[in-house]
């Protein structure tokens, strides 16, 4: 029963193998490409959503809010007996001109005054990086200063914080940044689990372990990759087994031809052993000495 069942998962192993979908590196990259671009749409959805919500709370003024209120004043203050700072509104600050243009009163920073001047002379609305509206009083010109921005409502905000579609827009940038930090981790992590089997092929060859089979992977440019290193993986073991014949047959060939010397050099010392119990003479003995020292030789040899 265990070797059915192991033959039954070895099958289904195989089917799923051939059912496995492959894929070019493109697609694989436009995977994550997509997942990105889906991701900065919905920061940027959740960002306008904020946005949207604050606004609707009363937490955020809307952009136009401080021209509205400039306009609403602007009747009250050309009939007040004199402009005072209690009747400016709250997202705006004012600066007050007699007709030669000298200042009278106001809170508007000094380096705004010459914009404010300006915008009384030439009845502009914008000038420099604000708005002006000018009402004209008798004797004098009252101006109020404003952004068409969106502002906080509360004036401690708006003292320590940036201006709330800057800090949306930081915050998004931010959020942009995570994203891309998150995207390109999530694919270094798939990247290395794809490219498993080729780590896996080079350790395996590195150890000259190249009894295996190479799996394949899902995308079709690193099967190429280890179609090929398979391809290397063969004729290295070829050429291994190749060389191992090779030294075999010559290990073979010097144990033979060792063999083959044994049996004379022994008759060779066994004959000058005898000799030397003969009598001889000078000369002979030099012989037989010439003989046993070759015959030694060789013998170390084999």
């Amino acid at each position: 029963m265990g070797a059915v069942k192991g033959a039954r998962e070895a099958l289904s192993g195989l089917e799923n193998k051939k059912k496995q979908l492959v894929i070019p590196f493109s697609f694989f990259y436009l995977k994550y490409f997509a997942f990105l671009f889906v991701e900065t749409l919905a920061v940027l959805g959740a960002v306008l959503f904020i946005f949207e919500l604050s606004i609707v709370n009363g937490f955020v003024y809307p952009a136009y809010y401080a021209q509205s209120q400039a306009r609403d004043a602007a009747e009250e203050l050309a009939e007040a007996v004199q402009v005072e700072e209690a009747l400016i509104p709250s997202l705006c600050s004012y600066v007050v001109f007699d007709r030669d243009g000298a200042v009278k009163s106001g809170n508007i920073k000094e380096q705004s005054i010459a914009y404010a001047w300006r915008a009384v002379q030439e009845q502009t609305p914008k000038s420099g990086n604000y708005y002006y509206e000018v009402i004209p009083r008798e004797g004098e010109y009252c101006v109020l200063q404003y952004e068409i921005l969106p502002q906080y409502r509360s004036p401690f905000l708006r003292r320590c914080l940036p201006n709330p579609q800057t800090l949306l827009l930081l915050s998004a940038l931010c959020a942009f940044l995570l994203i891309i930090l998150l995207t390109a981790f999530r694919f270094g992590r798939t990247m290395k689990r794809k490219l498993a089997p080729l780590i896996s092929v080079t350790e395996e060859i590195q150890k000259q372990e190249l009894d295996f089979c190479v799996s394949q992977s899902d995308i079709r440019e690193i099967n190429a990759v280890l179609g090929a290193m398979d391809d290397m993986r063969k004729a290295l073991k070829a050429s291994l087994e190749s060389q191992w014949r090779q030294e075999q047959t010559k290990k073979e060939q010097i144990l033979a031809l060792a063999h083959d010397l044994k049996t004379p050099l022994t008759l060779v010392r066994g004959n000058a052993e005898l000799l030397r119990d003969t009598p001889l003479d000078e000369e002979q003995r030099e012989c037989l000495e010439v003989v046993e020292k070759g015959a030694g030789r060789m013998q170390r040899y084999v």
